[in-house]
C-alpha cells in the first residue's frame, strides 16, 4: 500500500506451494515461515523503488521469485490483489486505509510491520516505518 510514491504499509506472504500454482488460488502464510530476512529486505527495497517509480496511491501487489536471496520481479499489479482482503484481519483495515490513500487523505505514519528475529523461520512485530 502506498501514498504519493511512499511505501506506507505492506504484507508479504509466502507461498505453501512452490510452483505452478497461481497467486490467487495458492495457498499462502503471513507472515512467511521460510524467506530469510535478507531476501524480505530486498522484496521490500524493489517494492519501495517501484511504488516511487510509478507514484503509487492505493493499493499494488508484486508477485516475486526468490531463490537462495536473489529476487526477480514477476509482475506488479496497481491494483489489489485476490488475497488483499484476508489481509484485512492482520492489525490493519488494508482496504480502508487504501481507500483513504486513493482519496488523497493522509495515511502516512507508524504501523506495526512484521521482522524476523535471528532465527528466519520465527517472526516477531516491532513499531518501523514501512
Amino acid at each position: 500500500m502506498a501514498q504519493d510514491g511512499e511505501l506506507v504499509l505492506y504484507a508479504i506472504t509466502e507461498h505453501v506451494e512452490q510452483s505452478g500454482v497461481h497467486s490467487g488460488d495458492a495457498t499462502v502464510v503471513l507472515p512467511p515461515e521460510n524467506t530469510y530476512l535478507e531476501t524480505v529486505r530486498r522484496a521490500k527495497w524493489i517494492a519501495k523503488s517501484i511504488a516511487r517509480a510509478l507514484r503509487i496511491s492505493g493499493p499494488f501487489n508484486v508477485q516475486f521469485l526468490a531463490r537462495n536471496n536473489e529476487v526477480s520481479v514477476i509482475e506488479c499489479n496497481l491494483r489489489a490483489s485476490r488475497s488483499f482482503p484476508s489481509f484485512q484481519g492482520h492489525r490493519y483495515n488494508f482496504i480502508e486505509i487504501a481507500a483513504r490513500a486513493m482519496l488523497g487523505v493522509d495515511v502516512k505514519g507508524e504501523y506495526r510491520t512484521w521482522t524476523w528475529t535471528t532465527s528466519r523461520s520465527r517472526c516477531r512485530s516491532s513499531r518501523s516505518r514501512a
